[in-house]
């Protein structure tokens, strides 16, 4: 929301004397950055094309190494050397490209958006995104007759958010009455950001998804508000910690003589049952909490971003105040539910089957995830408000 005719880094604060830039000159600041970013991006593709022939050059000495060594037995134990030193360092070089592909991707995020700035400038509507209305938000007769949203809009010109929450708390924005008091706090948050054109392109290069949309957030805040499934059910609890503790302990009786009977695949079969039977419900609870494709994580890295910078208007100080809880930030406790999500996603693995029948592992990770839900309780959707209106600000 940040007004791009104040975004240059020339720009002072709300009271400051120094006249806005010109046009023109805003247009050269945001032509100048994408060109750098361009050069940039040519850069990491240069490294990227030399570490792709490494790679293949590594693949091919461990294979060459592996022969001599093997069918020629020329020097094996060298060879074998040579082999493994090959295959650590296709590794590393695996590592690297990514990271390097990674920064491709930045960089061709931010030549975009700061092609965009320059189009926003001059109002060229062709080269700036179309901008979805999201879901929820009625099409009024004043937004229409207002031209707020659709192509060539006040929306598409002024939307740089980049999640769902962004864009739908910038369009209530637009539709909504203000109360008077608010709005003076709200453009003193859009005249501190306005300079910091770094932050803000950061911010959406985060929030924007690989592809596809950014995912939504409803079922996962439904969820977490909503009573929680297994601490309601005291029974299955105690059941799914107390059957593999006897599956373990009949197997080692058995094991060691001690007690000839087979009294543990009775109790295997009995989890593997009760796995059966109860784990889909806890698999559906998982997928309301984060799908595979590691929707959590990327709101955690737009938290932390957030919360690693400060703010001196009382509106964004207070939007980042509230990003902490009872001396716990945002983004750890989301960072927290993230690793207890991948331990639930053992269900995707091979392995899943046995281990799951041997320990009745999904219901000792739920009982995990739900005192996260405990120790958060109203939190979270203070935390996605704060993102949501700070997205829209920026």
């Amino acid at each position: 929301m940040a007004n791009d005719d104040k975004q240059s880094g020339d720009v002072g604060l709300a009271g400051d004397a120094r006249p806005s830039p010109e046009p023109e000159t805003l247009v050269a600041f945001y032509r100048d950055r994408a060109q750098t970013f361009t050069d940039e991006r040519r850069a990491h593709e240069r490294t990227s094309a030399r570490l792709s022939n490494l790679r293949v050059a590594a693949f091919l000495l461990g294979v060459v190494a592996v022969v001599i060594g093997w069918r020629l037995a020329w020097y094996p134990a060298a060879a074998y050397g040579v082999a493994a030193l090959s295959a650590v360092g296709f590794v590393a070089l695996v590592v690297g490209h990514r990271r390097v592909q990674g920064s491709i991707r930045r960089a061709r995020l931010l030549t975009a958006q700061n092609e965009q700035g320059a189009a926003r400038i001059v109002r060229d509507w062709r080269h700036l995104p179309r901008v979805a209305l999201p879901h929820g938000i009625p099409r009024t007769a004043m937004a229409v007759d207002l031209d707020l949203f659709g192509e060539a809009s006040l929306y598409q010109l002024i939307c740089q958010a980049q999640t769902t929450l962004g864009r739908r708390r910038l369009a209530e924005w637009l539709t909504t009455p203000t109360p008077a008091e608010e709005i003076p706090s709200r453009q003193q948050a859009v005249d501190e950001l306005a300079p910091r054109v770094d932050w803000r392109q950061e911010l959406a290069f985060l929030g924007t998804p690989e592809s596809g949309e950014f995912p939504s957030i409803d079922g996962f805040l439904a969820w977490a508000e909503g009573p929680p499934w297994l601490a309601e059910r005291a029974w299955l609890k105690w059941v799914s910690r107390l059957l593999p503790l006897a599956f373990w302990a009949l197997g080692v009786l058995w094991w060691t003589d001690l007690w000839p009977q087979k009294l543990w695949l009775v109790v295997f079969l009995a989890n593997t049952a009760l796995s059966l039977l109860v784990s889909p419900k806890v698999h559906k609870i998982f997928a309301r909490v984060s799908s595979r494709r590691g929707d959590i994580q990327r709101y955690a890295k737009l938290l932390e971003y957030i919360a690693s910078e400060r703010f001196s208007s009382p509106r964004m100080a207070a939007l980042h105040e509230q990003l902490e809880t009872e001396g716990h930030r945002a983004d750890e406790q989301i960072g927290r539910l993230r690793r207890l999500m991948d331990l639930a996603d053992l269900r995707y693995n091979q392995i899943y089957l046995p281990i799951q029948a041997a320990t009745l592992w999904d219901f000792h990770v739920l009982a995990a995830v739900e005192r996260w839900q405990h120790d958060v309780d109203r939190h979270v959707r203070e935390w996605f408000e704060a993102l949501a209106e700070i997205e829209a600000i920026a």
